[in-house]
Protein backbone atom coordinates (compact mmCIF):
# COMPACT_ATOMS: atom_id res chain seq x y z
CA UNK A 1 0.00 0.00 0.00
CA UNK A 2 1.47 3.37 -0.94
CA UNK A 3 1.89 6.14 1.59
CA UNK A 4 -0.92 8.10 -0.07
CA UNK A 5 -3.32 5.15 0.07
CA UNK A 6 -2.39 4.43 3.70
CA UNK A 7 -3.00 8.07 4.61
CA UNK A 8 -6.34 8.01 2.79
CA UNK A 9 -7.39 4.82 4.57
CA UNK A 10 -6.38 6.28 7.92
CA UNK A 11 -8.38 9.44 7.18
CA UNK A 12 -11.46 7.37 6.37
CA UNK A 13 -11.05 5.35 9.55
CA UNK A 14 -10.64 8.48 11.71
CA UNK A 15 -13.66 10.07 10.03
CA UNK A 16 -15.70 6.95 10.62
CA UNK A 17 -14.81 6.79 14.30
CA UNK A 18 -15.39 10.53 14.75
CA UNK A 19 -18.79 10.23 13.10
CA UNK A 20 -19.61 7.34 15.38
CA UNK A 21 -18.78 9.38 18.49
CA UNK A 22 -20.77 12.43 17.34
CA UNK A 23 -23.71 10.25 16.34
CA UNK A 24 -23.83 8.49 19.69
CA UNK A 25 -23.56 11.79 21.56
CA UNK A 26 -26.32 13.45 19.53
CA UNK A 27 -28.47 10.37 19.86
CA UNK A 28 -28.17 10.48 23.62
CA UNK A 29 -28.85 14.21 23.82
CA UNK A 30 -31.91 14.32 21.60
CA UNK A 31 -33.44 10.92 22.18
CA UNK A 32 -36.91 11.13 23.75
CA UNK A 33 -36.64 7.55 24.94
CA UNK A 34 -36.23 5.79 28.23
CA UNK A 35 -32.77 4.88 29.52
CA UNK A 36 -33.31 1.24 28.60
CA UNK A 37 -34.30 2.14 25.03
CA UNK A 38 -31.45 4.61 24.72
CA UNK A 39 -28.91 2.05 25.91
CA UNK A 40 -30.31 -0.55 23.49
CA UNK A 41 -30.18 1.93 20.64
CA UNK A 42 -26.62 3.00 21.53
CA UNK A 43 -25.64 -0.67 21.65
CA UNK A 44 -27.14 -1.25 18.17
CA UNK A 45 -25.46 1.85 16.75
CA UNK A 46 -22.20 0.75 18.32
CA UNK A 47 -22.52 -2.71 16.70
CA UNK A 48 -23.24 -1.13 13.31
CA UNK A 49 -20.27 1.18 13.71
CA UNK A 50 -18.02 -1.69 14.72
CA UNK A 51 -19.27 -3.72 11.76
CA UNK A 52 -18.63 -0.78 9.42
CA UNK A 53 -15.14 -0.32 10.88
CA UNK A 54 -14.35 -4.03 10.55
CA UNK A 55 -15.57 -3.94 6.94
CA UNK A 56 -13.41 -0.89 6.21
CA UNK A 57 -10.35 -2.56 7.76
CA UNK A 58 -10.99 -5.79 5.83
CA UNK A 59 -11.40 -3.82 2.62
CA UNK A 60 -8.16 -1.93 3.30
CA UNK A 61 -6.40 -5.22 4.01
CA UNK A 62 -7.70 -6.73 0.76
CA UNK A 63 -6.54 -3.69 -1.21
CA UNK A 64 -3.11 -3.82 0.46
CA UNK A 65 -2.79 -7.56 -0.18
CA UNK A 66 -3.76 -7.12 -3.83
CA UNK A 67 -1.26 -4.27 -4.25
CA UNK A 68 1.48 -6.33 -2.58
CA UNK A 69 0.71 -9.23 -4.92
CA UNK A 70 0.91 -6.94 -7.94
CA UNK A 71 4.22 -5.50 -6.76
CA UNK A 72 5.56 -9.00 -6.16
CA UNK A 73 4.52 -10.11 -9.66
CA UNK A 74 6.12 -7.04 -11.27
CA UNK A 75 9.27 -7.55 -9.22
CA UNK A 76 9.44 -11.18 -10.34
CA UNK A 77 9.10 -10.12 -13.99
CA UNK A 78 11.81 -7.49 -13.55
CA UNK A 79 14.17 -10.00 -11.93
CA UNK A 80 13.54 -12.44 -14.80
CA UNK A 81 14.27 -9.74 -17.40
CA UNK A 82 17.45 -8.66 -15.61
CA UNK A 83 18.61 -12.26 -15.30
CA UNK A 84 18.05 -12.80 -19.04
CA UNK A 85 19.97 -9.62 -19.89
CA UNK A 86 22.82 -10.63 -17.58
CA UNK A 87 23.02 -14.11 -19.11
CA UNK A 88 23.05 -12.61 -22.60
CA UNK A 89 25.81 -10.18 -21.59
CA UNK A 90 27.89 -12.94 -19.98
CA UNK A 91 27.52 -15.09 -23.09
CA UNK A 92 28.61 -12.19 -25.32
CA UNK A 93 31.65 -11.46 -23.12
CA UNK A 94 32.56 -15.16 -23.04
CA UNK A 95 32.34 -15.40 -26.84
CA UNK A 96 34.38 -12.21 -27.27
CA UNK A 97 37.10 -13.50 -24.92
CA UNK A 98 37.16 -16.83 -26.74
CA UNK A 99 37.79 -15.09 -30.09
CA UNK A 100 40.49 -12.88 -28.58
CA UNK A 101 42.19 -15.87 -26.93
CA UNK A 102 42.12 -17.76 -30.24
CA UNK A 103 43.66 -14.73 -31.99
CA UNK A 104 46.40 -14.47 -29.34
CA UNK A 105 47.15 -18.21 -29.59
CA UNK A 106 47.32 -17.91 -33.36
CA UNK A 107 49.66 -14.93 -33.17
CA UNK A 108 51.89 -16.72 -30.64
CA UNK A 109 52.02 -19.81 -32.86
CA UNK A 110 53.00 -17.70 -35.88
CA UNK A 111 55.66 -15.89 -33.83
CA UNK A 112 57.02 -19.20 -32.55
CA UNK A 113 57.16 -20.60 -36.09
CA UNK A 114 58.90 -17.42 -37.30
CA UNK A 115 61.42 -17.64 -34.44
CA UNK A 116 62.03 -21.30 -35.17
CA UNK A 117 62.61 -20.57 -38.86
CA UNK A 118 64.91 -17.64 -38.03
CA UNK A 119 66.83 -19.77 -35.56
CA UNK A 120 67.25 -22.60 -38.08
CA UNK A 121 68.37 -20.14 -40.72
CA UNK A 122 70.85 -18.54 -38.32
CA UNK A 123 72.21 -21.95 -37.27
CA UNK A 124 72.50 -23.01 -40.89
CA UNK A 125 74.32 -19.81 -41.78
CA UNK A 126 76.64 -20.22 -38.81
CA UNK A 127 77.32 -23.83 -39.70
CA UNK A 128 77.91 -22.89 -43.31
CA UNK A 129 80.25 -20.04 -42.42
CA UNK A 130 82.28 -22.33 -40.10
CA UNK A 131 82.76 -24.88 -42.91
CA UNK A 132 83.73 -22.43 -45.58
CA UNK A 133 87.42 -21.50 -46.01
CA UNK A 134 88.46 -18.02 -44.96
Amino acid sequence: MSQREGSSFLSVLIGLLSGLGVGVLLGLLFAPRSGQETRQRVKEQWRHSVDDTVSAVKSGYDVARHKASDVSDRLGETVHQLRSKAETSVDAVRENLKHKAEAIVGALKTTAEDLEATGRKTLSEMAHSNTSPN
